[in-house]
Formats: structure tokens, C-alpha cells, sequence
């Protein structure tokens, strides 16, 4: 029994949409051997990149992926210029 990979999600999606739930389970199976094909649908549906449209049952790939989920080093630490943490220095602890 082989693990679903993340870049066949789209895929699954896809015949999700065009072909319904009963057609994406087969895929699974056949593909994959997997026992629970259910749970890869609902994996998918809660994935980031993935939203579930419950009115038209349909599988929505979305812009957002785990990259823009996570805020990068970058992001938690700016880097802060020696003159500005010296004058931050400076101000915390007057003499």
C-alpha cells in the first residue's frame, strides 16, 4: 500500500470535479491500493492549496500554498541595521 503523494492531490481534484467521488475513490484505489480513500479525499479537501466548495461539491485549488501559510526567517527577524540597534541600546539604558 503506497502513500498518496501531494503532487497527485491536483489530479485527484481533478477527477473529483469532472468525474465525481465514486470515479476519485476508483483512482485512488486502483493507484494507490490505499484502504481508506475517503480519508485522501478529506486530506485533500483540508489541504493547504485545497478548499471544498459544499454547494457544488466540487474541490477548489487555491493560491495559497504551505510557503504563504508560513511567515519565512526573513519575515520573524529583520535585520536591524548596527546604528539602529546601537541607538535602541543606547535608548533602553540611559547613564
Amino acid at each position: 500500500m503506497a502513500r498518496v503523494r501531494k503532487e497527485d492531490y491536483e489530479n485527484i481534484a481533478n477527477i473529483f470535479n469532472e468525474s465525481g467521488e465514486k470515479a476519485a475513490i476508483e483512482y485512488i484505489v486502483a493507484t494507490y491500493g490505499t484502504m481508506a480513500p475517503k480519508g485522501v479525499i478529506l486530506r485533500i479537501k483540508k489541504s493547504p492549496g485545497f478548499s471544498y466548495d459544499a454547494v457544488n461539491k466540487k474541490i477548489i485549488k487555491s493560491e495559497i500554498t504551505e510557503e504563504k501559510i508560513f511567515m519565512g526567517l526573513d519575515e520573524l527577524c529583520p535585520k536591524i541595521e548596527p546604528i539602529e540597534l546601537k541607538l535602541k541600546f543606547l535608548n533602553n539604558y540611559d547613564v
